[in-house]
């Protein structure tokens, strides 16, 4: 452990970002998260093709892409050493490269080379950002976006509420920064947990920063978000666990009940009720995830070891999702499950790809987790149980390039440490 911290401190001492760098960087994830610019476009009635695409913001990603590649290959010079160990996460880049050759089966090759290249980019940026900054160093960055994010919502809501309100529900739903309500509810999850770490570890130093935490936390409830709700009051609870019991024997074990019980809970929350009135044919205003989960499940049947091409599902009434479409009352744009999603894009050989990465990822950050007397060690795994919770009702991995980017982020970080750390005991 003490090998592994005193290589994030070299790494912050020798090499420690420049401030243009981490400028880049906050406005990166700022708009990765899907921030001010679709929100401006959807009330502006711009309408983008699931096909073509927003040309627009192609353009703008492919400049933030260009600039992370160059930076990296620039840096690789001086972290060959991190860069050896992050291209050892063969799990990782197998699903990456899994989703680039799948044009050569695709429904959509087009689409899927666009969305395969940006895919790409977004990976060098998440790989950057793993061997380029220390943990420490990535969570005061998203304390700063996250804060960027709540204060502009703020000002969205209170100063521009056709922007900011989501009107079209009962209760006037918060949106703040984002086209959607939930949207901005899963932000304030991340939100919450990234202040919650980071105000326990300066307690000390600023006592005001809880302040942020509960702002989060207002946010959150007024989005009017349920998902959002039951998974940080999910993560807080791991949160109290880790503060209390990390040390003792069963800690592991005590941690893993809570996310196997954690998820359960969470999908039964989410679904149950739509369940129970498909079932008695009184879903009159909740959509019918059953009836869609069991068209999907034919269309997964049809092609279900590769499936139908990265990004090439859901395009509207030109993709197979129109055979969907055309069954059902409504329009869904994905499978109200994640993981269904990687099953229709990648095939059998996607999804057992991500759950073994996943549960690879896991492992290491029980035991850093464990390891670590910080607050900021519980960082990995709260993201990852996060973004397990989540992709069971939307698609998180591989579509959302804000969670994609910080999923590539942490599985390079573990393995850099999990290495460093092996390298360490070698030689003791």
């Amino acid at each position: 452990m003490e090998h592994m911290e005193h290589m994030e401190q070299n790494k912050t001492s020798r090499h420690k970002p420049v401030l243009w760098e981490k400028i880049f960087v906050l406005i990166v994830i700022f708009f990765s998260t899907g921030a001010v610019l679709p929100l401006l476009q959807t009330v502006s009635g711009a309408v983008y093709g699931p096909v073509q695409g927003n040309v627009a913001m192609q353009v703008l990603w492919a400049g933030i892409y260009a600039v992370a590649l160059i930076t990296l290959y620039l840096l690789l010079t001086r972290l060959r050493h991190a860069a050896r160990i992050a291209g050892r996460d063969k799990l990782l880049w197998l699903l990456v490269g899994l989703a680039l050759v799948s044009v050569f089966w695709s429904e959509a090759p087009a689409v899927t080379l666009r969305r395969g290249i940006a895919l790409l980019g977004a990976t060098a940026f998440g790989f950057y950002l793993a061997v380029r900054y220390t943990r420490r160093e990535i969570v005061e960055l998203l304390v700063w976006t996250f804060g960027l994010i709540a204060i502009l919502s703020m000002g969205f809501i209170l100063l521009m509420p056709s922007l900011g309100v989501h009107s079209h529900y009962q209760f006037a739903a918060w949106r703040g920064v984002y086209v959607h309500k939930n949207t901005l509810g899963c932000m304030m999850v991340l939100a919450a947990i990234v202040w919650l770490l980071y105000s326990i570890d300066h307690f000390k130093e600023n006592k005001w920063n809880f302040i942020f935490f509960a702002l989060a936390v207002v946010l959150l409830f007024q989005s009017q978000s349920v998902t959002a709700t039951l998974i940080l009051g999910a993560l807080l609870v791991m949160v109290l666990i880790f503060r209390k019991a990390r040390r003792r024997k069963f800690w592991g074990a005590g941690m893993l009940l809570l996310l196997g019980g954690g998820c359960l809970a969470w999908w039964l929350g989410d679904n149950l009720l739509v369940i129970i009135l498909d079932v008695l044919g009184r879903n009159e205003t909740l959509s019918g995830r059953t009836e869609l989960w069991q068209l999907i499940w034919d269309q997964i049947r049809q092609r279900p070891w590769l499936g139908y091409g990265y990004n090439a599902f859901w395009l509207g009434w030109q993709g197979p999702s129109g055979e969907v479409w055309q069954v059902l009352n409504w329009t869904p744009p994905h499978a109200h499950n994640g993981y269904l999603d990687i099953w229709l894009q990648l095939g059998l050989a996607g999804l057992v790809l991500l759950l073994i990465s996943l549960l690879v990822n896991l492992i290491k950050a029980f035991t850093l987790a464990r390891k670590k007397s910080d607050m900021v060690g519980l960082f990995p795994l709260l993201m990852l149980v996060f973004m397990m919770m989540h992709n069971i009702s939307e698609s998180t991995f591989m579509e959302n390039f804000f969670f994609w980017i910080l999923y590539v982020m942490t599985s390079i970080q573990l393995r850099i440490e999990n290495q460093g750390g092996a390298a360490h005991a070698n030689k003791t």
